[in-house]
């Protein structure tokens, strides 16, 4: 089942089906400061449009931040702390047309000005070339009449983003360790997402059990997360 598929659940369906949404399409419970504190350093963002008010927010399968709140934690982060590099990549936009396309780039550059490194940079740059200016932050988008138009984003072709696609530890493995054999050393950033994707066959499981399962069966987002970041970890320490 994918984030739409959810989205149009919480937004026709019953209560019932707005608590299974709200399981497993919240996939972060902490505040996009919290995050930057904890040591993160890329976010993967999607936005849609909300018809009752107008306004652009992040949205996996539910509505959740708006735009601007999000751009001003990461604006107060970056100025406080200037040493970090943060990557913001945009990479998906429910619903929004042109024009909201355009509303939305507008505010990227608005709140995060000069911050912004500019894409005639590219994947070889080196932290000191970013040390040396005043700029900070990586935006990606993932759209290329936008990046055409303003210097200010990277064009999403400038990343590889490998996506396992998995549902079980083994699936996860292969998937990530073959992404990293692919992975062309040329000018592209890279990154591996270490996640299960739950289909619909995971979430009914959660909802009402899977007798062949050996230990619970996670009936959250947050759940199979506990599940998974424990593999990803092992990865980590074998790819070293």
């Amino acid at each position: 089942m994918c984030s739409s598929d959810l989205f149009w659940m919480d937004k026709f369906g019953s209560s019932f089906t707005k608590e299974i949404t709200a399981r497993w399409a919240k996939t972060q419970d902490r505040s996009i400061t919290d995050q930057l504190l904890d040591g993160i350093r890329y976010f993967d963002l999607r936005f849609c449009f909300n018809e009752e008010n107008g306004g652009i927010y992040s949205c996996h399968g539910l509505i959740s931040q708006n735009i601007f709140d999000i751009l001003k934690e990461v604006k107060e982060f970056s100025l406080e702390h200037p040493d970090e590099i943060l990557f913001l990549d945009f990479r998906k936009f429910s619903g929004l047309d042109d024009n909201q396309l355009m509303v939305l780039s507008h505010a990227i550059i608005s709140q995060l000005g000069s911050l912004l490194l500019p894409n005639r940079y590219d994947g070889n740059t080196r932290p000191k070339q970013i040390w040396d200016s005043p700029h900070r932050i990586i935006a990606l988008f993932h759209n290329s009449n936008i990046t055409k138009e303003y210097y200010q984003f990277w064009d999403g072709g400038k990343i590889l983003h490998v996506w396992p696609d998995a549902r079980s530890n083994e699936e996860l493995d292969n998937n990530l360790t073959e992404g990293l054999k692919t992975r062309r050393y040329d000018s592209r950033l890279f990154v591996s997402s270490g996640v299960f994707t739950p289909n619909s066959d995971t979430i009914l499981d959660g909802i009402i059990g899977n007798p062949f399962s050996s230990g619970k069966t996670p009936d959250s987002i947050e759940e199979l997360t506990e599940t998974v970041n424990p593999i990803v970890i092992e990865l980590l320490d074998k790819w070293k």
